[in-house]
């Protein structure tokens, strides 16, 4: 199995967090079901091999695009891989994929759509290249390449909404948010507005989720030995505060899921250093 992460030019930073190939090869018939936790920020994928299967909410298997937008996820969800998966995957930075492709993110969380759908001339020039690029690197190297050119064209981002997200990870999502909304020239419904429309989320849905990966990142770490660290680290009320949030967003305890091997889920959800 591939698992591969290489970092965005300079230019496109605050734009693309990372590029990461996933390449697997499974037996035929063979299906492997992956439970991912949630994410505060997009992603384009951009299916190289077999498309991976994912279920829908009635449990049925919808074959994934060629081209997928997938948005933040305010809950778990699940994958379930087959054939030969080799996927490149942009991971956008809160406000990245808005501004880089233009789109409305307004109704974007817990979605996954056909790029294709939204700007077909660009989806079907970059899978070509993707495709038929030499090696992991060149395929990252394309993909690399059409964000750089999208930069003169890339759609400005409401200062006000940049600060926000920045401030917010940088604070690991303890963020309070009365204080830091205390002086922002917007009324909160014109923020709301501004915010879901750059990032795909509300504010508090990208604090809760923030806070999250920062707790369950540090812990995978091991950097938490006790249950006051965790607690003082995410701004949590108490133990069972903690417990029913990591359950809401994983579907298990903590206990449970760190009993589990965590090997793909961290090369997912760790972000860079």
């Amino acid at each position: 199995m591939v698992h591969l992460t290489l970092p965005p030019a300079p230019e496109l930073r605050p734009y693309v967090e990372r590029y990461v190939v996933v390449e697997r090869h499974l037996p035929p018939g063979q299906f492997v079901p992956v439970q991912v936790a949630p994410t505060s920020t997009s992603q384009l994928a951009i299916n190289c091999a077999t498309a991976n299967l994912k279920p829908d909410d009635r449990g049925v298997l919808d074959r994934h695009y060629a081209a997928a937008l997938v948005g933040p996820f305010t809950r778990r969800h699940a994958y379930q891989l087959h054939g030969h998966v080799h996927s490149v995957v942009t991971y956008f930075t809160p406000i990245g994929l808005h501004a880089l492709l233009g789109l409305d993110l307004t109704r974007f969380a817990d979605e996954t759509l056909d790029w294709a759908s939204q700007q077909p001339d660009d989806a079907r020039q970059l899978i070509e290249a993707v495709r038929q690029a030499p090696g992991h690197a060149a395929k990252v190297a394309q993909v690399n390449e059409y964000f750089l050119s999208r930069l003169p064209h890339a759609t400005p981002v409401d200062p006000v909404i940049s600060h926000l997200t920045t401030t917010i990870r940088a604070q690991g999502g303890r963020s309070v948010l009365p204080g830091l909304l205390r002086e922002v020239p917007h009324s909160q419904r014109t923020l709301e507005r501004l915010f879901r429309r750059t990032t795909g989320l509300t504010l508090k849905q990208f604090v809760r989720i923030t806070r999250f990966l920062t707790v369950r990142n540090a812990i995978a770490d091991g950097r938490f030995t006790n249950w006051h660290d965790v607690l003082h680290a995410g701004g949590y009320y108490d133990q069972a505060h903690f417990i029913k949030e990591f359950a809401r967003f994983t579907g298990q305890t903590p206990s449970a899921y760190f009993a589990r091997d965590l090997g793909f889920d961290n090369f997912l959800l760790r972000p860079p250093v």
